[in-house]
């Protein structure tokens, strides 16, 4: 490779890590907790409460929160939510029409301050206490303009402003939010936050008991916010002139943990795309192996390119492989016993469970587990049939934690895990194109690895590549994939 070839590469990829680098609730969660670490690097809490970020349908919306590790601390996390709600109405009465926000394109802004806004990301800075400012990503969410001030409280080293669900009588009306920022530095040099704080009316549909007045008047908030008339009701005297409460500061401290887990940040600027150790492919000659015993070079089981027979495809790389991670999977139950767990961005086949078996074609369009329903059914692979392979059907699916994350790429970009047919592919929500674009970045592996790569890139390249995918997403247009 000559010394023009390596620049270039240089460059990319550090154009590719500052346009990746970033932390943000993305446009389907909201920002409900801001803590100081005692180094003063700040983390913002993002969550999906029952009234934003759903579809009508039941399933959440596709998250686009993204973290980072900062000093090896995270600067940013998803509370641990359910993944599937009741179907709704989406004119009802007591959702949002519209349940996404829309957010600037980077950390560009100084302050949020607009009422129909609240902080999406905070820009991560390496030594935030030797940087005075700090760029926010503004979230516009139009139905905010109803939204009321719960007050502006400051937030110090070791101290957490933690908002989120409101409840009267058991019942939920509102939700807390982050609305804004701002860094400060007080005379003895000591960096502090001012965060205000506004509530959203913000209702469970399915557990909405009207004879609570909160209840009824949040639904009557969100009637409006949807161009609705609003229901009659009378509202009990409330005294005029009252100040607007102070919003509790708590230590960040085993005194007054976050009533929420907290899901890790992925390493190096990636979320989690991948198989638990306890998954298990058939090898050739070597029988059944667990993912933690998979090797580089190893021939695994897969469903040949027109799904008629059962081939053996060479593991080529790791796009992901960390024995000691912990991780959030989707656990998915089926009809036949067994359970077949992934995380919920990694691409996996499945099909409608009502096809005549004489029908049945094999689907190579994967979409991510956490688009998967109860009720779809998955591709099991049976050798000894005829046909070689069958429905199974899901019959329910829940949150699992487990340690360790694995993600083998095949010479074709599939496998079969626990029997299921499914995509070595997460990034790029196209596993054909992405297929095409990992075959390429495999030969300039080859080319570049005695310039650039290390061996323990090479055990994970997907960290390597990441970036890399960033500056895809962004010069191919949306709608050629």
């Amino acid at each position: 490779m000559n010394i023009s070839k390596c620049v270039l590469v240089v460059a990319l990829l550090s154009l590719c890590c500052k346009l990746s680098f970033g932390s943000s609730c993305g446009e389907t969660t909201i920002p409900f907790s801001f803590e100081i670490l005692p180094t003063g690097q700040p983390v913002l809490g993002c969550a999906r409460p029952t009234c934003f970020g759903w579809d009508p349908k039941g399933y959440h919306l596709p998250t686009d929160a993204r973290f980072v590790r900062i000093d090896r601390k995270r600067d940013g996390f998803l509370r641990d939510d359910p993944i599937y709600t009741y179907p709704f109405t989406p004119d009802g009465s007591k959702m949002y029409l519209q349940q996404n926000s829309t957010c600037e394109p980077a950390f560009q802004s100084a302050m949020c301050d607009s009422k129909i806004q609240w902080v999406g990301g905070v820009e991560p800075v390496q030594d935030v206490n030797s940087t005075h400012d700090i760029a926010y990503q503004c979230c516009t969410y139009p139905p905010l303009r109803e939204s009321t001030d719960r007050g502006m409280t400051l937030v110090a080293a070791g101290q957490i402003v933690i908002g989120g669900e409101v409840f009267k009588n058991g019942s939920q009306y509102a939700f807390d939010y982050i609305s804004n920022i701002a860094k400060n530095i007080d005379e003895y040099g000591k960096i502090f936050y001012e965060v205000n704080v506004r509530r959203l009316a913000c209702l469970d549909p399915h557990n909405a008991d009207r004879s609570v007045d909160e209840i009824w008047d949040s639904e009557n908030t969100i009637r409006k916010v949807n161009g609705k008339k609003a229901m009659a009701h009378q509202v009990p005297n409330v005294a005029v002139g009252n100040a607007v409460p102070q919003y509790n500061v708590y230590p960040a401290v085993a005194q007054q943990p976050a009533p929420y887990s907290y899901l890790p940040a992925a390493p190096q600027c990636q979320q989690y795309y991948c198989f638990p150790n306890d998954a298990v492919v058939n090898v050739y000659e070597k029988a059944v192996k667990r993912m933690d015993e998979l090797e580089i070079g190893d021939w695994v089981e897969a469903l040949d390119e027109n799904g008629e027979d059962i081939t053996f495809l060479p593991v080529k790389y790791w796009l992901h492989r960390d024995p000691e991670q912990e991780a959030e999977f989707l656990e998915f139950s089926l009809d036949n016993g067994e359970t077949f767990t992934l995380t919920e961005k990694h691409l996996v086949y499945t099909t409608e469970c009502r096809q005549n078996s004489s029908e049945l074609k094999i689907s190579w369009e994967s979409i991510s587990a956490g688009k998967v329903n109860a009720g779809d059914c998955f591709y099991l692979a049976q050798s000894e049939a005829l046909t070689k392979y069958r429905l199974v059907e899901i019959l329910d699916i829940k949150r699992v934690k487990k340690t360790g994350i694995y993600a083998p790429m095949t010479s074709q970009g599939h496998l079969l895990v626990n029997k299921i047919h499914t995509s070595c592919h997460s990034e790029v929500d196209h596993h054909i194109l992405q297929n095409s674009f990992f075959k390429h970045v495999l030969k300039w592996k080859n080319k570049i690895t005695k310039y650039f790569w290390s061996y323990e890139t090479e055990r994970n390249i997907g960290q390597s590549l990441n970036s890399l995918i960033a500056i895809f997403n962004l010069v191919v247009p949306s709608n050629m994939y």
